[in-house]
């Protein structure tokens, strides 16, 4: 499996030698990844490109625009009620966001 650099949700910076940096797409977010390239939602043109690691030039913030994450699977939701309504659907989610015996 390959470890990738930046996680799903993270805002990042295209590296300036890039295509899309330079028409003005500068900053996207990480939405995915195949194989060794890493999936991003650009900004400006809202087109999702597969970048190598080497094409994205920082990590700018970590996911404002997809603050809540699934704890088992590490999805990353727009809404609170889109995270719980998957979580309600995928067998297994809720009784790891809630082990039993936990404080609430």
């Amino acid at each position: 499996m390959t470890q990738h650099n930046y996680r799903r949700g993270a805002r990042v910076q295209l590296h300036a030698a890039t295509d899309a940096w330079m028409m003005g797409d500068r900053y996207g977010v990480v939405t995915g990844y195949k194989g060794a390239l890493t999936r991003v939602k650009l900004d400006k043109s809202g087109r999702s490109v597969l970048l190598r690691e080497d094409d994205i030039a920082e990590e700018v913030e970590r996911g404002p625009l997809l603050p809540h994450v699934c704890p088992k699977c590490e999805r990353h939701f727009s809404t609170r009620s889109g995270l719980w309504s998957h979580m309600r659907r995928t067998p297994g989610h809720i009784a790891s966001a809630f082990p039993r015996g936990a404080a609430r």
